[in-house]
């Protein structure tokens, strides 16, 4: 799940000619994403930032 929501968030940014750092950060993917659109800012959770976590220990 985590994987999923970080390759959707990174193909928003770059549709709207961002460019993307190497990052599992979920926190720092919304907070980019919210920079073109407020909305993101619900997602700023903690129960979805957790997922941060598990990318790192299974990557």
């Amino acid at each position: 799940m985590q994987q999923c929501i970080e390759k959707h968030l990174k193909a928003y940014l770059i549709f709207n000619g961002k460019e993307i750092r190497k990052t599992h950060d979920i926190a720092e993917l919304i907070s980019s994403c919210s920079e073109i659109d407020e909305s993101f800012n619900i997602l700023l959770r903690p129960d979805i930032v957790k997922l941060t976590d598990y990318a790192v220990e299974i990557r």
